[in-house]
């Protein structure tokens, strides 16, 4: 990968002491808030994330693509939001309950493009893994029957992580800034989250702390939504719902996440659980559990602003944390 031309010239020599002013910073705004200087080092990494988040901004649109600045959030969120994850029970999800899906918004996850349901908006994290640029081409960015969807991708994975992204056919994709904002003290962790979900919010950004799965439940909340449905969360197991059909595209999926497993060296979590709902896991990144994160923002974020978030499979481990419902009850 070519590199980042805002870190050409002199940014070697001024970065350094910028990253001293944010630590500076992050020292001042903990006294003011009462927290104990402890977090220091995690709150200026907050700031940093953010300052690079602008720089990627930038990027995006050095090369000529679209960077995602919200344009298309103002308008009437009218009906109920449902992100699609990958989860097995996706193929427990009936004709009659993807035709209700269909009248709400839906948000495809990163490979769940791959499946035939067409969702509105696809948010994905590129991965440099030959097998998911053909199926993200095809089946998404270069797709026809696709023209009508938006695909979001991550600015930070494309410019940092790949090396092959080409201008799609069909698509003009808008790429999105996720700022890391990995903070394990919940009040602090509340005051940092806020304003990315006020619906007025002048962020350039979206919160991302665990997964790709909260950037998205972001990007509905500031889009307006107030009821905002989690399909195919399972968590419980790290299969996806391409593990059980033999059709070339799920075979290719089956091959994609086995490379990219590879390059990542990943070390499955001891229960089985998927890596964002792994304990053992979350403690060596210095984040929440998914579950964790999910019941936090639930109740310290979500709830003040009236927003609700359900659980659409019965057997997932968010049902410790958020109300189940099926998706045929769904009002």
């Amino acid at each position: 990968m070519a590199e980042l031309h805002f870190k050409k010239g002199l940014y070697k020599h001024y970065a350094p002491l910028l990253f001293r002013f944010y630590k500076l910073r992050a020292a001042f705004d903990l006294w003011r808030w009462g927290k104990d200087k402890t977090e220091t080092a995690q709150l200026s990494q907050v700031y940093w994330n953010r300052y690079l988040g602008k720089k990627f901004v930038g990027e995006v649109k050095r090369i000529g693509a679209r960077p995602y600045l919200g344009e298309d959030l103002i308008g009437d969120a009218r009906g109920n939001a449902y992100i699609l994850g990958c989860g097995p029970s996706i193929n427990k999800v009936t004709p009659a309950e993807w035709e209700i899906i269909s009248k709400g918004f839906s948000v495809g996850l990163n490979a769940f493009f791959v499946h035939d349901f067409q969702a509105n908006a696809y948010f994905s994290e590129f991965c440099d893994v030959d097998e998911f640029y053909e199926l993200i081409y095809s089946c998404l960015l270069n797709n026809p029957a696709r023209k009508n969807a938006q695909a979001y991708l991550s600015a930070k994975y494309i410019l940092l992580k790949s090396s092959k992204y080409r201008k799609p056919t069909v698509q003009n994709p808008l790429w999105y800034i996720a700022n890391s904002v990995k903070l394990l003290d919940e009040d602090l962790l509340r005051h940092i989250l806020a304003p990315y979900f006020d619906v007025n919010s002048k962020n350039d950004g979206f919160s991302h702390h665990v997964s790709n799965t909260d950037t998205a439940i972001n990007f509905c909340v500031r889009k307006g939504y107030k009821k905002i449905y989690l399909v195919g969360m399972d968590l419980s197991n790290d299969g996806y719902f391409w593990d059980f059909e033999d059709n070339e595209t799920y075979v290719k999926a089956r091959c994609f996440i086995a490379k990219l497993n590879a390059v990542r060296d990943s070390i499955p979590d001891k229960q089985g659980l998927h890596l964002i709902a792994s304990k053992s896991i979350a403690e060596v990144r210095g984040n929440f559990t998914i579950v964790e994160y999910l019941q936090f923002l639930q109740t310290s974020i979500l709830a003040p602003l009236g927003v609700q978030l359900y659980v659409c499979n019965p057997s997932s481990l968010l049902t410790e944390v958020l109300p189940y419902i099926p998706i045929q009850e769904v009002e």
